[in-house]
């Protein structure tokens, strides 16, 4: 009977701590898309009409944009729309590509100068 109590509280720890993990893994992958996502404004020239894209709010709240030019989906940056924005400078793909949950993008009708590198392989 011992036995069973300690394997259920054993079982009960080992699931708390996943359940931890998995959160904090959760809120980890959203900061560090606002980190990625800045840095990449900081790389163009004139990124005025990113001026929200910014730490006091995450990119993301769900399924809600909080940033201008963003697609949402569960949480996580999908899309990237920033078509007609005046932005100029060199996109920084490799920044882009630790997005793992980028599936879209669209940079038309700015004034770029080309890609920072040969177009990576995103993750499918």
């Amino acid at each position: 009977m011992a036995r069973k109590r300690i394997l259920l509280s054993t079982r009960s720890t080992v699931i708390v701590l996943l359940v931890s993990f998995f959160l904090h893994l959760t809120s980890v992958s959203a900061e560090s898309e606002a980190d990625i996502l800045i840095k990449f404004k900081e790389s163009l020239k004139n990124s005025g009409a990113l001026s929200n894209w910014n730490n006091q709010k995450p990119p993301c709240s769900g399924d809600h944009e909080n940033w201008v030019g963003i697609f949402c989906e569960a949480g996580a940056v999908w899309g990237l729309q920033l078509q007609n924005m005046g932005l100029e400078g060199t996109i920084d793909l490799d920044s882009l590509t630790k997005l793992t949950h980028l599936r879209t993008m669209s940079f038309m009708f700015n004034n770029f100068d080309g890609l920072s590198r040969s177009w990576p392989a995103f993750p499918a």
